[in-house]
């Protein structure tokens, strides 16, 4: 301190600040001298490194000690994740008292089997690692538009902040879903009345970044039982403090709340543990056509016309409908959609469309991603409950001539299987039988057979007649 000048003073350099340094040099000599009087050898709270020039370089880390004035009167802590191992650095012998308050109306829910690491969700690194992470996106996405927001807070994702930029950039956060990401999350009382909340990820600190934490507390930077303390401080109470931005403990009947963590944090509450399948999966082409244009098509050709930007081809089309379990036209027709039967101008057989309920007008929404088709008929209306007696009278007459021959499910082997729903598997079944997969054309009943020679064409145009 003695180096210390006037600030008034004339300096023999302008702009140049002699105090500068001088606070750095006490740090420096204070740390040699608390070590000395301790007894240790070594404090890693003094590091010789380099820095970006590559001059040699001494790291200086520490703790800001309490004011005396502050330390000496009683002091009370309040804090919903507190680390009372780090607190006792500054505060000494402390009484650690936890009060837990009733939750009643919350239902929390966690799928551990995966990290939701950023890596995981943002890539980087490789081209694989890039398209695995846009793939996890769109699992996301998926996500967040099948978990209904309610009345009257809507739904609350938080998660990293770059994750909340780059699907914003890509369109896939629907309007009205509010986010909040980690790092910025304690304090925040704007989601009391959020119905629904995903917590997707966590933060993790780096191993450096935990033995340096762990240096400046210590003075030993191998000190694993702290380093494990500040991961629980870094990661699980970030994901704690995600979980209470809905203010459970302020909820009554009338304002549940429900959150579902996507983490391998260890929380500090029992949550219901949910299976990854249950929350984590691909969408079928099926959800993907009626998510971008309301139409679903079981032909492969047609899928591939009505979207390019989904598959290139139609090859590609017809490999992405053949790798997926469909739905049944029952569960379909449960769900309220359009089940209806095109056939295109040249073209020998019809095809089953699923529309989406929101197109009044089947026909137009069919024809305004395909063109225009010269025959079109409704198979099943929107209508969740429905007689079978009912479903059999909507199938139109069309659609039944289709069907000649009867038509059971078989297995399937090689280019035979089916790439997606069955044209015409309806006449001479009990309700609605309009199978997505799993239906080849067997032998129709004697006395009842076609011209010869039927059964070997009807084999060769399996494939053909069900896309």
């Amino acid at each position: 301190w003695r180096r210390k000048v006037p600030v008034r003073s004339a300096t023999p350099h302008p702009g140049h600040d002699p105090n500068r340094t001088i606070r750095r040099m006490v740090r420096i000599w204070t740390e040699l001298a608390e070590m000395l009087e301790e007894g240790k050898g070594r404090t890693d709270r003094l590091v010789v490194g380099h820095g970006p020039d590559g001059d040699p370089h001494l790291h200086i880390t520490g703790i800001v000690p309490i004011h005396a004035l502050w330390s000496a009167a009683p002091i009370l802590l309040l804090d919903a994740t507190p680390q009372p191992e780090i607190l006792a650095h500054w505060f000494g012998q402390m009484k650690h008292v936890a009060v837990y308050a009733a939750e009643p109306h919350l239902v929390l829910r966690q799928c551990n089997d995966r990290s939701w690491s950023k890596r995981m969700m943002l890539g980087g690194g490789s081209v694989s690692a890039n398209g695995a992470a846009r793939n996890n996106r769109a699992r996301l996405a998926r996500l967040i538009r099948e978990t209904p927001g309610g009345a009257p807070g809507g739904l609350l994702l938080i998660t990293y902040k770059a994750l909340i930029g780059t699907l914003q950039d890509e369109g896939a956060l629907p309007e009205g879903v509010s986010t909040a990401h980690f790092g910025a999350l304690r304090g925040l009382d704007a989601f009391g009345g959020i119905s629904r909340v995903i917590v997707v990820g966590r933060p993790l600190p780096a191993s450096s970044d935990l033995a340096a934490m762990t240096g400046a507390l210590t003075r030993n930077r191998d000190d694993a039982a702290v380093a494990a303390q500040f991961r629980r401080m870094i990661t699980d109470a970030e994901v704690e403090q995600a979980i209470g931005r809905a203010r459970a403990v302020n909820r009554d009947a009338g304002s549940p709340v429900e959150v579902l963590v996507l983490s391998d944090a260890c929380l500090f509450r029992p949550a219901e543990r949910l299976p990854v399948s249950a929350v984590w999966r691909d969408e079928t082409p099926f959800e993907r056509m009626i998510a971008r244009g309301g139409v679903a098509f079981g032909s492969g050709t047609l899928a591939a016309r009505a979207y390019p930007a989904l598959w290139k081809s139609e090859q590609a089309a017809a490999h992405a409908l053949r790798a997926t379990t469909q739905k049944s036209s029952i569960e379909i027709c449960k769900e309220g959609f359009w089940v209806v039967s095109i056939r295109r101008k040249r073209s020998r057989h019809s095809n089953i469309a699923v529309v989406s309920p929101e197109h009044a007008e089947p026909r137009a929404a069919v024809e305004a991603l395909i063109g225009p088709v010269e025959a079109f008929d409704i198979l099943s209306a929107p209508s969740s409950d429905r007689a079978d007696a009912a479903s059999r009278e909507a199938i139109s007459g069309t659609a039944r001539k289709a069907c000649r021959s009867e038509l059971k499910p078989v297995p399937l082997r090689g280019a035979q299987r089916s790439t997606a729903w069955c044209n015409a598997a309806i006449a001479g079944r009990k309700g609605p039988s309009l199978r997505l997969h799993g239906w080849a054309r067997t032998r129709a009943p004697p006395g009842n057979r076609g011209p010869p020679g039927r059964k070997k064409q009807c084999s060769r145009r399996t494939e053909d007649q069900i896309e």
